[in-house]
C-alpha cells in the first residue's frame, strides 16, 4: 500500500512541476542564473555618440520599471552594453562576438545605425540571435533575416515623401551630396529611385568620405554647375553641419534638403547656413508614456535627449522583448516567430511588424529650419 502511495505522490509532484512550468509561459527556463542578459549595441562613443545615449536611455527606463515590478518570471533582467560607434564596422563585430560568443545572450537591441546592423547581419542570422534596431533604416535591411527587426523606420518611406516634397516645392533638377557610410548609401539609392517615380533628375551625384573635416574641394565642383537645389545626405549630423556651412563659405545660395540631421551638434557647425534648409524628420512622439519616458531621460541625463523618436523606440524594443519572452520564452526562434505575428502598443503608439521585419503604422514629419528651430510643414 505505501508503495502505491509513493507512487501516486511522486505523479503529484511531477503534474504540479508541468503546471507551473506552463503558467510561467515561457520564461528561460534553460538559464539556471537568476538574470536574463539583453544585448546593446550603439553608438556609445565616435562620430554621433548623443545617437547611442539616446537608445541607452529609452533602453535603460524600460529595464528599470520591469525589474521595480519583479522582472520576467521573477528573474532580473540585465543589459549589456557595448559600443558600436555607428560607421565604425569593426566595433559592431567586435561588440557582437563579445555578446555572442562571451555573454550568449539570445536578443539584442541594436544596432542603433545602419552600418552598424549591415555589419553584423550574417552573424546574427548564423548564430540564430534576434535583434531589434531602434535606430537602423537602410533598405537593404528589410528582410535580411529573420531574426532582425526594427521599430525605425525603412528610409524608402521616408525618400519617398522627401521626392514627393521636392517636386511640390517646385524643383525637379537637383544635386545630391551623399557620404559612403551604409545608412547614407542606402537613402541615397532609395531616394534616386523615388525621384525618377515623380518625375525628378538627379543630375549631379556626388559621392565623399564619411566623417572627415574639409569638403571643400568636393563642394567646388558643386559651384561649378552651381545646382538650384542640393539634398545633403550623411550618416551624422557633424558631416552635415560641415557641409551646409562650407556650401554657403563657397558662395552658393542653392536650396537646402535634409535628413534628420537637425540636432544641437549640427546647429553648433552649421549656425545660420541651414537657415531655410528642409529636414524630412523622424516622426513626433506624442502621449502620456513617450512624454513619461522623456521625462525620466531628462532627469538620468541631466538634459533632454537629442533624438526622441529612438529613444522611446528602444524603450518599446525592450518592452517587445519582454511580452514575447512572458508568452513563449527566452528563445530566438520564438521571439521572431511572436513578434511577427502580433500588434503592439507602447510609447510609440500601435504598431506591427510586416514579413519583411520593418515596423508598420509610422509616418515622417516634413520641417522647414527657421532661425536654429525645426517649423513644421503642414
Amino acid at each position: 500500500m505505501k508503495k502505491y502511495k509513493i507512487i501516486w505522490i511522486s505523479i503529484v509532484v511531477v503534474l504540479a512541476m508541468a503546471v507551473v512550468i506552463a503558467v510561467s509561459g515561457g520564461v528561460d527556463s534553460s538559464n539556471n542564473s537568476d538574470t536574463i542578459k539583453i544585448g546593446f549595441i550603439g553608438a556609445l562613443s565616435g562620430a554621433d555618440p548623443s545617437y547611442g545615449e539616446a537608445m541607452k536611455g529609452g533602453v535603460e527606463i524600460a529595464v528599470e520599471e520591469i525589474n521595480s515590478q519583479g522582472g520576467i518570471g521573477g528573474k532580473k533582467v540585465e543589459v549589456i552594453y557595448e559600443d558600436g560607434k555607428c560607421i565604425d564596422s569593426k566595433s559592431a563585430i567586435s561588440a557582437f562576438q563579445k555578446l555572442n560568443d562571451i555573454d550568449r545572450v539570445k536578443a539584442i537591441i541594436g544596432g542603433g545605425c545602419s552600418n552598424e546592423v549591415a555589419s553584423i547581419t550574417k552573424m546574427v542570422d548564423s548564430n540564430e540571435v534576434f535583434l531589434i534596431s531602434s535606430g537602423a533604416s537602410s533598405p537593404d535591411i528589410s528582410g535580411s533575416s529573420k531574426y532582425i527587426f526594427r521599430n525605425s523606420i525603412n528610409d524608402t518611406e521616408s525618400s519617398k515623401q522627401l521626392a514627393i516634397q521636392i517636386i511640390k516645392d517646385g524643383y525637379n533638377d537637383i544635386a545630391i551630396i551623399t557620404d559612403n557610410s551604409d545608412y547614407a548609401s542606402g537613402f541615397r539609392k532609395s531616394f534616386i529611385n523615388e525621384f525618377d517615380k515623380v518625375g525628378g533628375v538627379v543630375s549631379v551625384d556626388t559621392i565623399v568620405q564619411a566623417n572627415q573635416s574639409d569638403y571643400r574641394s568636393d563642394i567646388a565642383k558643386l559651384k561649378a554647375v552651381n545646382p538650384k537645389v542640393i539634398f545633403i545626405n550623411p550618416a551624422v549630423p557633424k558631416t552635415a553641419g560641415i557641409i551646409i556651412k562650407q556650401i554657403k563659405e563657397a558662395g552658393l545660395n542653392s536650396k537646402i534638403y535634409l535628413t534628420f540631421m537637425a540636432t544641437p551638434a549640427f546647429f553648433n557647425i552649421a549656425g545660420d547656413s541651414a537657415d531655410g534648409a528642409t529636414v524630412i524628420d523622424l516622426p513626433k512622439v506624442t502621449g502620456d508614456l513617450s512624454r513619461n519616458i522623456l521625462t525620466k531621460f531628462e532627469t538620468i541625463y541631466g538634459h533632454k535627449t537629442v533624438y526622441e523618436y529612438n529613444t522611446v523606440a528602444a524603450y518599446d524594443a525592450v518592452m517587445v522583448i519582454k511580452e514575447a519572452i512572458v508568452k513563449v520564452g527566452y528563445d530566438s526562434n520564438k521571439i521572431s516567430n511572436y513578434l511577427s505575428k502580433h500588434n503592439f502598443s507602447g510609447g510609440l503608439g500601435n504598431f506591427s511588424f510586416n514579413d519583411q521585419g520593418d515596423v508598420s503604422g509610422m509616418k515622417y514629419t516634413l520641417q522647414i529650419i527657421k532661425g536654429h528651430e525645426l517649423v513644421e510643414i503642414k
